[in-house]
């Protein structure tokens, strides 16, 4: 990608040493470990789009076994109050990626809450993954695992508000793992395990991608990649959405991206299918968190879908099993 432009530095670099100023500040706080309490944060330091939900899932599956329970903010949820997610509760209530969350593991507690600390404490003695929290205040995480999207690596690395970095790189240095989010080959992952030694962030490295299983629909329909497909996302990096779907040879007639986390109107999103049908539309793809906040549009004239998607470990395998099986050790021990 292009470099910012030396107008658009000028204008927001300001803004980043203030951005600066206040992680340094916040730094200086102790943030406090849970006692007879194991917290495994999946986090990042970059904004959105790094796999951070299917990720938690799948590492979810793997530590079954361990009886963990997911705690999340909820970002943008209305509710504000501690509570449980339930599989029927609405997204507006509990947030889009808990209530994803919840329904993609419906037998693993989900809790929603304020503060990640304060959930914690009352309940010791238990596992928790933690959806996001890398940068919570008070709370440290006893295991961090850390996701990046391979396109980071092609960007100047600027905090916000001039970039997409949450924090600098060497607070990495902190990481108990970093994982790759691909599809990435060999040459890709070791240029980038290169990058992080010049940056003397000496921890584990692993890569992963995201493959469909399937396409899942409420309607009786049955998904046909080659009819002409609208397809629409409001996730952090619909680009590697747009990517495992063409990898799948669906045939992409349209694209609609939204914001992350944003919500069409039911009849905004009624007029746009309108719309496509026009275009000879036969069918609508969209992500399992989009559908989630059109569960309740009625009388589509399009069947919709989203697919279930798959996390595949490729790089750093036996680092990642020894990570597994020293959580559940640990696990064991409280």
């Amino acid at each position: 990608m292009k470099n910012p432009t030396p107008v658009w530095i000028f204008l927001f670099y300001p803004f980043m040493l203030i951005y600066q100023l206040m992680l340094s500040v916040i730094g200086m706080k102790n943030k406090m470990t849970v006692p007879k309490t194991l917290t495994i944060c999946i986090g990042n330091i970059t904004t959105g789009g790094n796999g951070k939900t299917p990720f938690l899932i799948h590492l979810a599956q793997e530590l079954n076994t361990a009886h963990p329970i997911i705690l999340s903010k909820g970002y943008q949820r209305k509710d504000q109050k501690d509570q449980e997610v339930l599989e029927d509760d609405s997204y507006e209530t509990v947030g889009d990626e808990p209530l994803l969350i919840k329904k993609s593991l419906l037998d693993t507690p989900v809790f929603v809450a304020r503060s990640r600390y304060d959930f914690v404490q009352s309940k010791q003695g238990y596992l928790f993954l933690l959806d996001d929290g890398f940068q919570d205040r008070k709370l440290k995480a006893d295991i961090n695992f850390i996701l990046f999207d391979k396109r980071h690596f092609l960007r100047q690395d600027y905090l916000l508000p001039l970039g997409v970095f949450r924090q600098p790189w060497d607070v990495l240095k902190k990481c108990s793992m970093i994982f790759i989010k691909g599809p990435i080959s060999q040459q890709e992952f070791e240029k980038i395990t290169t990058f992080f030694k010049n940056k003397n962030i000496q921890v584990p490295i692993g890569s992963f991608s995201l493959k469909i299983k399937a396409f899942v629909s409420s309607s009786i329909k049955t998904f046909n990649p080659n009819l002409k497909t609208a397809v629409f996302s409001g996730i952090g990096e619909p680009a590697s959405f747009i990517s495992s779907l063409e990898e799948a040879h669906v045939n992409i007639s349209t694209i609609k991206i939204l914001p992350d986390h944003f919500c069409m109107d039911p009849k905004a999103f009624i007029s746009w299918v309108e719309q496509v049908i026009k275009m000879g539309v036969q069918q609508i793809v969209c992500t399992k968190k989009d559908a989630i906040k059109l569960q309740e549009v009625q009388n589509l004239k399009l069947p919709l879908f989203f697919p279930e998607i798959q996390v595949v470990i490729e790089n750093g395998k036996k680092d990642y099993a020894e990570w597994i099986e020293k959580i559940k050790n640990k696990q064991l021990e409280l």
